[in-house]
């Protein structure tokens, strides 16, 4: 029997419009706990 794995979340940044906004929107998913950014 294979141990299970944590459930992990991603978050997709290509509504940003300007560089601020993208590092923004990044520091929101991480202090939120999502694992993945693209």
């Amino acid at each position: 029997m294979t141990s299970a794995r944590p459930f992990r979340f991603g978050v997709f940044g290509e509504t940003a419009r300007s560089r601020e906004a993208l590092l923004e929107t990044a520091r929101k998913a991480e202090d939120a706990g999502y694992s993945t950014f693209l």
